[in-house]
């Protein structure tokens, strides 16, 4: 089994911080404006933020003509809608109801969700015991961290279909991950720049649409958005 290096585990914990402090920032970004305009901006900005990167470094776009364009463009548009607009709008959507803790324990069984998925769709992917083993007790890890408190009913309208919604949150980005692994290769930046704007071009019609253009924001609500839109 190869080392991973203290960069490495730095890494890791800095991914858990930004992506778990994202949970926080939608239930404050929700005291200002709808939860699809919460969507909207996070993909926009971060479509932007990321196209601007990808010319920076010279990646630009990934090409939209040419031999297996085609393929490359139905990933992305599935990485878009799976990975992004998707599970966005169903974890912005479910927090309005549940709590902030529910929504985590359900984002770290996504790995458990992926094992299965990896086993049958990507090649030499093996779930052995090893691998089962080590994602269950990292799950019940997270949970014991968390507490029990997050389990607990809130006694609000709608609970179960908000559970329900996570737990779907948490399978799109499973299932987006399988088509990450089996994108035709690409730069990773103008990847995830093409993803994101695919996202952002199909669902900010929608967002204002039904809520309208978001008015003035309020401090705490601006800064929310603009973490989740940039982390």
């Amino acid at each position: 089994m190869t080392d991973i290096s203290p960069i490495n585990w730095l890494k890791l914990v800095l991914l858990g911080v930004i992506w778990g402090a994202s949970f926080m920032f939608v239930s404050v970004a929700l005291t200002g404006v709808g939860p699809l305009t919460i969507v909207a901006a996070r993909l926009a900005l971060g479509a932007l933020f990321l196209v601007f990167l990808a010319f920076a470094l010279g990646a630009g776009l990934p090409r939209v003509t040419g031999d297996g364009a085609g393929k490359l463009w139905l990933f992305i548009l599935a990485m878009a809608l799976l990975s992004n607009a998707i599970p966005f709008v169903l974890l912005t959507w479910s927090q309005q109801i549940v709590a902030s803790g529910f929504a985590g324990v359900c984002m770290a069984v996504v790995p458990l969700m992926i094992l299965p998925l990896s086993h049958v769709f990507v090649p030499g992917e093996s779930m052995t015991l090893r691998r089962l083993i080590g994602f269950c007790v990292g799950t019940a890890g997270v949970i014991v961290l968390i507490g029990p408190g997050a389990l607990s009913s809130t006694g609000q309208d709608f609970e179960l279909l908000a559970r329900v919604a996570c737990v779907a949150a948490a399978a799109c980005y499973a299932i987006g991950g399988i088509f990450t692994r089996l994108c035709p290769p690409v730069n990773p930046i103008a990847l995830a720049a093409a993803v994101l704007v695919v996202a952002a071009v199909l669902f900010a019609p929608y967002a204002i649409w039904v809520e309208g253009m978001p008015g003035a924001l309020g401090g705490q609500s601006l800064w929310a958005l603009l973490y989740l839109g940039l982390w």
